[in-house]
């Protein structure tokens, strides 16, 4: 921000720059996309709607309207300002495409719908793309206790439930010493989420929890593929483990922030 004027900052002549410069928000990108990885999984191609598909479009409006208001305020622009420049955009392509299709989703429950089937039907391609690694024989065999681990942590949606609920709870972690009360809440509600995505794992391999357990602690993964999921698995374990990864992603989306906003020269 600091690269930004005051005067430019709060200006808003030039509508292009401020609908790009809300629209390449790491935050907003972030959250959004975390909501959709999370929820998309209720969502089939059935022509039926059903309740919660109402339920889960409204707590996605107030997400977006929430972030999005945060993000108006601190760069001085209304939101009446904003959405007279949203009408009249159309964003085909680009890195603004997904954010553009978010907030458009908020007003449109048909747009919205589309986007969460699609989002659902992406995660099913890629958890069989990564099963069609493994021949049937070799699926069903418990015997390779390595193997069986790699199994579980390569999984698709197991990894894109847990990098979501990190994206979007992060932004409350700080580097003060000082544990807030939130801190455990969260932790709380992020062992829940895994050991119920991790049990219906291992129950569709047919795997016992109690033999997983077993695997995993003797287990030290230090890189690769699934270093991501082993830390978040390990992470529910322990509350220090835990905290430092939220610290360390909300660094990390601050740092994006900040080269995102460095692409943006001043007037």
């Amino acid at each position: 921000l600091s690269k930004f004027s005051p005067p430019y900052m709060a200006s808003k002549s030039d509508k292009k720059w401020n609908f790009d410069y809300v629209c390449m928000c790491p935050t907003l990108d972030a959250v959004t996309n975390s909501f959709v990885d999370e929820h998309c999984i209720v969502f089939d191609n059935e022509d039926e709607n059903k309740l919660a598909y109402s339920e889960i479009h409204h707590e996605f409006r107030r997400l977006v309207d929430r972030v999005l208001c945060d993000r108006l305020a601190e760069l001085g622009f209304s939101i009446e300002g904003f959405c007279d420049i949203f009408v009249s955009s159309d964003v085909t392509h680009g890195p603004k495409k997904k954010v553009y299709d978010h907030i458009r989703a908020t007003d449109s429950f048909t747009v919205f719908k589309t986007m969460m089937v699609a989002r659902n039907n992406e995660l099913k391609k890629e958890a069989l793309q990564a099963l069609s690694k493994f021949s049937p024989p070799y699926m069903a065999s418990k015997s390779d206790k390595k193997w069986n681990f790699d199994y579980v942590c390569m999984c698709p949606t197991l990894d894109a439930v847990t990098n979501s609920f990190v994206d979007e709870h992060c932004i409350v972690f700080d580097n003060e010493d000082e544990n807030k009360l939130a801190y455990s809440e969260i932790h709380h509600e992020f062992r829940r989420l895994v050991d119920r995505v991790l049990c219906d794992r291992l129950a569709e391999l047919g795997f016992s929890i109690e033999g997983f357990c077993d695997i995993f602690v003797s287990s030290d993964v230090t890189h690769g593929p699934k270093k991501k999921v082993y830390d978040h698995i390990r992470a529910t374990d322990s509350f220090t483990v835990f905290k430092t990864m939220m610290v360390a992603r909300n660094n990390e989306l601050k740092k994006e922030a900040l080269q995102a906003l460095s692409k943006f020269s001043p007037p």
